[in-house]
């Protein structure tokens, strides 16, 4: 696997090292597509998101537009994101003064996704945490360790946070993940929590590690007491902080002299109870993407919102991702006729086929050598639905012969953020392995799109095309046996060794330009060897 470089080797999430490792989005949600849910079930911290959006700059409502590309990202595999919102968003006062302002916009483009959302009586992450604990949701996506506390079981660190360095591809393909938490990691991640606000980062991960750190945290799991009860079975507690901090020759830092009242916070949060109703089963079946939805969020909030506009970016971020969508809802219900399936997605019940045909297949490092089938995608029925969504309120401005518009906040602007999250150029296409992307090009024009879809999901879904590929396939080998080799024959040339990409003569006169002229003082050049030179007296 590529080499990811790191960022957690001084932080609070270095004490976890040992418990993670990095897999592809692909691996991780095809770990769960043979589930009742079809899908990875992911509860999302939306706290990490928002602070996160503030470096999305230029054009109308960057925040949002930078929220609305890492919602498509998620399209593109079977991951049923749960977004968990704060009921009291002045708890995040310092982390993002505009949580309600960007709460209040984010939630309509989650419903267009067709994601699911919810607000936690309590502290989010601990609401994430006890889902997570109880099998509603399979893993937890923050960067803050406070999930630990709350008892959860995996968790999914955000790629800005956890590898920033890492390449724009890696980011958007491998996650960190964290698996298998002990009572002994719990223990320091408290009290990591404990010393926020009087000890340095550096001062409090070497507190992590002491006998303390896990007698603090038996004692707050195993007697459900107040702070000042807690005092009592750990006396001298603080004085037993200051001889650590002595030892560590850190004497500047000055432990309080009672916990924390946030402890009986983390230790008792406020959680729902009554899963089931809350969090139906259902939820996760219930919805899909809807093509116009999507249409008229962008319309709404986002400059390049014109027809023309929204259907080029579409082709290179929305409709490449939406078959797996349809697959999954093929899979899930698959008695339902692809008629009916459309319209979960947005289609006003014309028939036709989203996939035409299997093109090739490949294993790829960026999805753990998963197999993959290389699918010809009909975008005339996304499009179609798309313009379904648009009501006409934006006009084009001034726009070149490419069809790209020259509005405030394009995709160059998303560029000059520098962001990980930003969408790509629209001439460069970053999951095609380098194929030209022709989404700017007059819809007469275009190639057909194609895109890298999990065999399994193609196998489980639609069976008739797997199979037919597989028969295709069979029948060409069929007839082109490989010739044996005899002897005297030449070996193969091998399989680097690179073909000319210019013509003989080209090749000829580009080798007479490298050898310039003669040299001052020769004659002309000769072409004859000096035995064939005519003699003087001849």
């Amino acid at each position: 696997m590529t080499s990811i470089p790191d960022s957690d080797n001084s932080n609070d999430w270095s004490l976890l090292a040992e418990i993670s490792k990095y897999q592809s989005l692909t691996t991780l949600s095809l770990s769960k597509f043979n589930s009742p849910a079809k899908g990875f079930r992911l509860g999302i911290d939306v706290q990490p998101w928002y602070y996160h959006a503030d470096s999305s700059q230029e054009g109308e409502n960057p925040q949002l537009r930078l929220l609305f590309f890492r919602c498509k990202r998620l399209l593109k595999y079977p991951i049923l994101p749960l977004f968990m919102f704060d009921l009291d968003p002045g708890r995040h006062g310092e982390n993002h003064s505009r949580t309600e302002e960007l709460t209040a916009g984010f939630i309509p483009i989650l419903k267009a996704f067709g994601f699911e959302y919810r607000y936690a009586p309590g502290d989010p992450l601990a609401e994430l945490a006890s889902l997570n604990r109880q099998g509603t949701i399979d893993a937890v996506l923050t960067d803050d360790v406070a999930v630990w506390v709350f008892g959860a079981q995996t968790v999914w660190r955000n790629p800005s946070s956890s590898h920033p360095k890492a390449k724009k591809t890696v980011k958007e393909t491998m996650y960190k993940v964290y698996d298998g938490a002990t009572e002994q990691h719990r223990a320091a991640m408290l009290m990591v929590l404990l010393c926020r606000g009087w000890c340095n980062a550096g001062s409090s991960l070497r507190l992590a590690q002491t006998d303390l750190a896990a007698e603090i945290y038996h004692a707050a799991i195993t007697q459900p007491v107040s702070e000042h009860d807690l005092e009592k079975s750990l006396p001298g507690w603080c004085s037993r902080i200051c001889r650590y901090l002595k030892d560590f020759g850190l004497t500047r830092c000055v432990p309080p002299k009672a916990f924390p009242p946030v402890l009986s916070t983390y230790m008792h949060p406020s959680v729902s109870t009554q899963l089931v109703k809350t969090y139906p089963p259902s939820m996760w079946t219930s919805k899909e993407p809807s093509l116009p939805e999507l249409a008229g969020v962008c319309e709404d909030l986002f400059e390049w919102g014109w027809e023309d506009r929204v259907l080029v970016r579409f082709r290179s971020t929305i409709w490449e991702n939406l078959p797996v969508r349809i697959l999954r809802r093929q899979f899930l219900s698959p008695l339902l006729s692809d008629t009916e399936i459309f319209r979960f997605f947005g289609g006003g019940g014309e028939p036709g086929k989203v996939i035409d045909k299997i093109v090739g297949s490949r294993t790829h490092h960026s999805t753990d050598k998963t197999p993959e089938y290389r699918v010809v995608v009909n975008t005339d029925m996304f499009a179609s639905w798309t313009k379904a969504g648009l009501k006409g309120t934006r006009q084009a401005p001034e726009v070149d012969v490419k069809g790209k518009g020259k509005e405030v906040g394009d995709d160059n602007d998303d560029l000059a953020n520098s962001h990980q999250d930003a969408e790509p150029a629209p001439d460069i296409d970053a999951e095609s392995d380098g194929e030209e992307d022709t989404s700017s090009v007059p819809s007469g024009k275009q190639k057909p799109l194609r895109a890298w879809i999990p065999e399994i999901i193609v196998q489980k879904a639609n069976v008739e095309l797997a199979k037919d590929y597989v028969k295709e396939c069979e029948e060409k080998k069929a007839r082109t046996p490989k010739r044996k080799r005899r002897q005297g024959d030449e070996a193969p040339a091998s399989k680097k060794t690179k073909r000319p990409t210019t013509s003989p003569g080209k090749q000829a006169k580009a080798a007479s330009k490298k050898k310039g002229p003669p040299p001052s003082g020769a004659g002309p050049s000769n072409s004859h060897s000096s035995a064939d030179a005519p003699s003087m007296g001849s």
